[in-house]
């Protein structure tokens, strides 16, 4: 199972888990959460200076000690609408992965 966790109060994604489907589909779900996480995070590098207090932080799961993916930004005074929309984007797609194939890809939205 594909594990994404949204704190949307720290701008915070993390992905951890593999899809463990045992067809072709297995590939196709697994290169759609990579290409949306890939996608927030290339969104996030080529955001202007002036949307972020700080570049942001991000791993993907072969390059991060714990072998989990993530990415976290701080938006800017002002500019938390703008950040959040790229958040908001790309996890529409991970809803719609989590809600067509639920035993393959969980979205779990927290606060904490």
């Amino acid at each position: 199972m594909i594990q994404v966790t949204y704190r949307p109060d720290k701008k915070e994604v993390k992905i951890k888990g593999h899809a463990n489907y045992d067809e072709k589909g297995k590939d196709i779900i697994c290169a759609g959460v990579s290409v949306l996480f890939f996608t927030l995070c290339n969104a996030l590098l080529k955001a202007p200076d002036a949307w972020v207090k700080k570049k942001p932080e991000m791993a993907d799961s072969l390059a991060s000690a714990t072998g989990v993916s993530y990415v976290k930004c701080t938006p800017a005074k002002g500019y938390e609408d703008y950040v959040t929309m790229a958040y908001d984007a790309v996890l529409t797609g991970v809803e719609l992965m989590a809600s067509t194939y639920p035993e393959y890809v969980s979205l779990k939205v927290t606060q904490h």
